[in-house]
């Protein structure tokens, strides 16, 4: 990078820094998480810096706020849907059962040993939300019975556990 554009970069950042990170925080609600769309906003701008004449210009200002906002978005729908697919421990509301396979599943999701997130939330669904295999099927994008043979395959391994 010239020494031209790096000056303009270091304008730009003085001039937007704190009204983009106002709006990545408006948007994420985490400090750290609007730093990072700051950061990765900076990265998009500076790929399109020859686009940019004047940094103090409304149009420039519009392109940099335009740029933190879908940033800031695209982020936030990312981070969404990993949270939405990691389901924790803490979010099992588990109940102890007489059965003893219901009883080897609570056990395995308490104790945490290792299994894959599919097996996780097939078991959540089905333990402890108590959904339809139709329910379930249409939630993990397979077939009823598909549903039904993995849930049964994972009761069987982890009552030999």
């Amino acid at each position: 990078m010239n020494s031209e554009n790096q000056r303009k970069v270091e304008l730009l950042y003085e001039l937007y820094e704190q009204a983009m990170y106002r709006v990545a925080f408006s948007v994420l609600k985490n400090e750290a998480e609007a730093e990072d769309a700051v950061s990765e906003s900076f990265v998009v701008i500076i790929k399109s810096l020859r686009k940019i004449d004047l940094p103090e210009s409304e149009m420039t200002k519009r392109f940099i706020l335009k740029t933190i906002k879908n940033k800031s978005i695209d982020m936030y729908r990312s981070i969404a849907k990993k949270r939405e697919k990691a389901l924790s421990i803490d979010e099992y509301d588990l109940q102890s059962n007489e059965n003893v396979e219901d009883n080897a599943i609570n056990r395995e999701i308490i104790s945490g040993l290792e299994m894959g997130d599919d097996e996780k939330r097939l078991i959540y669904l089905r333990e402890c939300q108590e959904l339809s295999w139709k329910e379930i099927s249409e939630r993990l994008d397979i077939s009823e019975s598909a549903a039904r043979k993995r849930f049964e395959r994972l009761k069987r391994k982890l009552v030999k556990r």
